[in-house]
């Protein structure tokens, strides 16, 4: 196979100069050029690490998937749609929940200011929380089972490829993933999870259950010369006038929310498969450097957010960063 990077320089020691090996050898390494992030000549040989996210991107577009997972290109956390800013927000505040001592750097009353949310976007999140509170929620830490922690990670080699998954929530015997979303529909049944859930139940062959913690995200609109303050009111006094309209499945009776999904439920097999063709459909799309633009530009009711790179040809580093490879972390 001919090596096509222009920058390669062979060494005594390693395939290039500027080649990182990995930390896990099922993957393909790194490259410590500038704007550089995955060695392209080890992605012709070997995949880089996969997760449910990961494929989902190259599924949507193949150009999409080379600047986010080759290139390392991603959007700047102030440059974040509002969705994802109120998303990483409000896992943040779970996590306070799940563990009292973690990191005070993820608290989201700092997140909001950080992440440079706008008065009346910040005003939803607030209401949630608030009203989170007020009505008693709780989180099952010591339900069934040992809990083992938070954003607890797994991987595990598939075929070429090493796949990776974060656990929002682990216990000895199952797991719960925490979705804040606009339209709840799309994690309430077995046929829309099987890629995610799946992939967790892949990585752990001991997790029988998932326990799916649905969060609706308020879409109400400010209304003529509302106030922030005035709207987060408003907002909450909805929250606690129906809350099972925003936590899927509440129970009063414990103030507990979820849907459960079990292993037996999902095609195992087809979601490994999944991954094994996906893996070696990356390497033979770096050997050809066909990564084309699938033109899905506008999904999930919004723009993709790399459309201006394709549509200027060039990276605006005020909206975009490069990933740091293992070794500069």
């Amino acid at each position: 196979m001919s090596i096509t990077c222009d920058r390669h320089e062979p060494d005594s020691l390693e395939p290039c100069k500027y080649y990182v090996r990995p930390d896990n050898k099922g993957e393909a390494g790194f490259c410590k050029l500038p704007s550089k992030f995955r060695c392209t000549e080890a992605v012709k040989r070997k995949c880089p690490r996969l997760s449910h996210s990961s494929i989902q991107d190259f599924i949507r577009c193949k150009r999409l998937y080379y600047y986010k997972h080759i290139l390392g290109l991603r959007v700047k956390s102030t440059n974040m749609s509002v969705p994802v800013k109120l998303g990483s927000i409000w896992d943040a505040y779970i996590q306070t929940k799940l563990n009292p001592s973690c990191d005070t750097s993820a608290d989201p009353f700092l997140m909001i200011e950080e992440l440079q949310v706008q008065p009346h976007d910040a005003a939803r999140i607030m209401a949630l929380i608030r009203a989170y509170e007020k009505l008693g929620v709780r989180e099952e830490t010591e339900t069934h089972g040992k809990f083992i922690g938070a954003q607890v990670t797994r991987e595990a080699q598939i075929g070429n490829a090493v796949i990776r998954g974060v656990y929002d929530a682990k216990w000895a015997g199952w797991f719960s993933e925490y979705k804040l979303t606009g339209n709840p529909s799309n994690y309430d049944n077995v046929w829309s999870l099987s890629s995610q859930i799946g992939t967790y139940f892949l990585l752990d062959a001991d997790a029988y259950e998932c326990l799916m913690k649905i969060v609706r995200r308020p879409a109400q609109r400010p209304k003529r010369d509302e106030e922030p303050t005035e709207f987060e009111e408003r907002i909450y006094l909805d929250v606690l006038s129906r809350p099972k309209y925003y936590f899927d499945g509440l129970k009063r009776e414990g103030m507990t929310y979820g849907r459960r999904f079990y292993r037996r439920e999902f095609d195992l097999d087809a979601v490994k498969d999944r991954y094994y063709h996906i893996a070696d459909e990356i390497s033979y799309y770096q050997q050809r450097e066909a990564w084309y633009c699938e033109y899905n530009c506008y999904m999930y009711n919004d723009w993709c957010e790399y459309l201006p790179v394709c549509q200027q040809g060039r990276v605006n580093e005020q909206i975009f960063e490069y990933r740091k490879i293992p070794e500069q972390q």
